[in-house]
């Protein structure tokens, strides 16, 4: 499952972004990879893509920075 989640979320930073690859501990707002447009396409992907809701206070750049944090948030999503 985690695999699974970490390879949807990097197959849409590759797409978007146009990168040909990605790491899972890449932090991809301090390599210029994701800027705030992109930011908010990559919450509404993971709100849809993952049937959760990401809350205004939940909105933090430690988050989403890297393909592993994202996967550790949408996990405690899932199993709150």
């Amino acid at each position: 499952m985690e695999n699974e989640i970490k390879e949807k979320i990097r197959s849409f930073i590759i797409r978007v972004t146009r990168k040909q690859e990605i790491t899972d501990d890449e932090d991809i707002f301090q390599g210029g990879i994701v800027n705030s447009l992109l930011t908010l396409q990559l919450i509404l992907f993971i709100e849809k893509n993952f049937d959760i809701s990401v809350e205004n206070e939940e909105m933090d750049i430690e988050n989403f920075k890297t393909i592993n944090r994202i996967e550790e948030f949408i996990s405690k999503k899932k199993n709150s």
